[in-house]
Parts: structure tokens; sequence; C-alpha cells
């Protein structure tokens, strides 16, 4: 195959979001079924020692498990002021259109994701559109309603970039039919979109988990809380949960905070007060997914109506684990589908008393078990991508 797809990176190792393992496995299937993957990324921002700079600099072009990828050199900072990023990602589109433009006889599809779109999606998408190059835009995070003000001027340029891409993209993939609705509310056309929901990534049963942890939550009743802290997570929730607990002498109950975010600092502080939480950094996908086996509760939490605009990808590998499952979560589809595997659930507006009634029941219900999914399995999550791609490729060459 001469003709190559092209996946447009956001984020590179090791500043790597949550949900990256999907386009990874995506792009890694892809190879193996015979297409040329190429992935364009940016230098890390950050987490990199000289070294490994100079290293990367003299590698731009280097041969990955999932095919060629191609390193651009943009402008980098160390703090998450959103000016930087714009600054960034503009150079970056930049570097991403002269590619285009150099290569587009060698290319049958663009794969754009959807974070960030800051000053990203939509010139990239236009460039493709200049050269009738099919894009597909792969929606993990609906913006900007789920970054910023309404009213703000960061939303009139995310919302202008979003609703281009939305209205002229070949096919959208989303990660839930609750994100779908929302999709078609912005005016995006029904027949063009798909949902595939975040499948498992791939565990290692030989994994421990860090043994720091498995000490603190040693004979005690575990609920946990793993993966993004940070304000659409409703983690002040879950802190208030915690602290009532404690006032109300559950001594044997423990707040198992994970990962890192916006919020992670008062996590933290909050660690340092109150003996009934423990908070501990982002650990291993791969720690992750064993600690999910070993707690009591694995929460999925999100803030009221965030449900409508994004999937947490952990729900699967949550799944996976058989422990019990409290999703604190607008009543939706997503929620409707968690219940009837046997998850608890309750709203993000609910008290933190009748939130901590659910914990409790569940402390006091020790036969209940989580059914497994027959939505989220890997292989035929992959499967609907790569008979997509094939047919996208199959028009290129009629064409």
């Amino acid at each position: 195959m001469a003709k190559k797809f092209i996946f447009v990176s956001t984020y590179a190792s090791p500043e790597l979001s949550s949900s990256e393992y999907l386009s990874l496995d995506i792009m890694e299937q892809c190879r193996k079924a015979g297409f040329d993957v190429v992935r364009l990324k940016p230098n890390p921002v950050r987490g990199l020692s000289k070294h490994q700079i100079r290293v990367l600099k003299k590698n731009a072009i280097s041969e990955e498990s999932y095919g060629i990828c191609q390193t651009f050199k943009c402008f980098s900072f160390k703090e998450r002021i959103f000016l930087f990023r714009f600054i960034r990602y503009h150079f970056y589109s930049k570097k991403i259109r002269k590619y285009i433009k150099k290569n587009f006889s060698d290319i049958f599809g663009i794969f754009i994701w959807s974070y960030p779109p800051i000053g990203l999606s939509m010139p990239i998408c236009k460039q493709a559109q200049k050269y009738s190059i099919p894009v597909l835009f792969d929606v993990h995070d609906i913006q900007p309603d789920i970054l910023c003000s309404r009213n703000s001027f960061l939303n009139k340029v995310i919302k202008r970039n979003v609703q281009y891409v939305i209205h002229n993209s070949t096919h959208i993939f989303t990660l839930s039919q609750d994100m779908k609705l929302t999709l078609i509310d912005k005016g995006a056309n029904a027949n063009k979109i798909s949902v595939i929901p975040p499948w498992p990534y791939k565990t290692n049963i030989d994994v421990v988990i860090p043994l720091v942890i498995e000490q603190k939550i040693k004979n005690k009743f575990v609920v946990a809380y793993i993966g993004n802290i940070g304000s659409f997570q409703n983690i002040n929730k879950i802190l208030e949960v915690a602290i009532l607990a404690e006032q109300l002498h559950y001594d044997d109950i423990l707040f198992l905070f994970v990962g890192d975010g916006g919020l992670a600092f008062k996590v933290q502080d909050a660690a340092k007060k109150h003996k009934n939480i423990a908070y501990f950094h982002k650990i291993s996908e791969q720690e992750a997914a064993r600690l999910y086996q070993i707690v009591d509760v694995n929460l999925i939490s999100l803030g009221d109506k965030i449900i409508n605009y994004a999937c947490p990808s952990k729900t699967s590998v949550v799944l996976e684990a058989r422990k019990d499952i409290l999703a604190i979560v607008n009543k939706s589809l997503y929620r409707d589908e968690l219940e009837s595997l046997g998850a608890y659930a309750c709203d993000p507006k609910s008290n933190a008393n009748d939130i901590l009634d659910k914990i409790v029941e569940i402390k006091n219900n020790s036969k209940h078990i989580v059914k497994p999914s027959n939505i989220y399995q890997r292989d035929e999550c992959l499967q609907k991508w790569l008979t997509f791609f094939q047919s996208l490729f199959d028009n290129s060459v009629k064409q």
C-alpha cells in the first residue's frame, strides 16, 4: 500500500493523556492489517532531560510498533497557561499543514483527536479539504463545554474551531451514546457519527501495586478514585463524603485517591489532615488495573451534566476488575448501562450523606456482583475501526 494514513497527535511521551492507549491500539492494529501508518506529534513540553531532548532532535523520524513516527519541534512551556498552549498548537498546526501540502498525494486519510482543539483541528481540517483528503474526527471530550465558561473569549474561539470540524469531517467517532446526542444537538449529521466505547488496555497479571499503597490499604474497606483529579471529576464532593465519614466514625473506611490533575494539591492537603484519606501520585496503567481489582469500591465520578460531553476512559478497565462500582454521574444512557451491570449510582448533586449511605450499603452487601460488559470488548471495538479504515482505503483506490 503506497498511500498512508496520518494520525495527528497533540501529546507526546511522557505527557500522554489517560486515553492515549486507545489511539496507540488503533494505530498498531492498522499497521498489523497492512496499512501504512504515520503518526505526527509535537516534541514533549515537559518531563525530558537534556540528553533525551538531544536524542529526540537527532531522531525526528523513528520507527514504532504502530508505524512511522515524525516529531515536530514546537514552542515549549512549563506552566499550564492557555496563551502558551494556543501559541504552541498554532505553530504545530502550521507544520502539519506544510506536511499535508508536501505529501497530499500519498495520504488517503487524516485522523484528528478532539483534545485540545485550540488552534489545531480547524486549520488541519481546512488543509485536508483543500486536497480532498478525508478527515476522521475522534471526539473524546466535547469542547468547549467541558473546558471553560460559556461567556469567555476562549469559549468562542474553541467553539468556532470545533463547529467547523464537526460540520466538515468525513466521519466522527465518539465514546458514548450520550455524547452522540450532544453532537447531534450541535448540528452534526447523525448518519456520520459512530459510537465506539473505550476498551480496556492490555493488562499484565504479574504486576503488583506499589508496596506503600498496599500497606496503606491493609485491613481497610477501600473506596478508590483512580484517574484524573480535576474539577470535572467532582472531587470536592468525594472529599466532602470522606470528611463526613470520619466525623461519623466510619474508621474502617479508607478513601484512596490515586492520580494527578488540577485538584491533586487539594486532595494531598486533605490527606495530611484526615486519617481516612490517602493520596498517591499517578501510577502506571498496569498498576492501576491491578489496584482496581484489589480495592472494595471503584468510584466513577463526573460533575453535573459532564456525562453529556465526556465518557470516562477507565470504564472498561473498572468493569473488567469485577469489583463494586459507585457511579456518581447524572441520569443518562451511560449510567443506565452501568446500573444494568450491577453498579450502584447516585447523582452528582446528591448530598454527602446520601452518597455515604450508598457506600455503607455496598459495604454491608458482600454478596453483590458486577456483571461483565459486552459492549467494551477490545477485539470487537478495534474491528469496527479496521472495517472503517478499509472502506476508506478502498474508496481512495477507486478514485
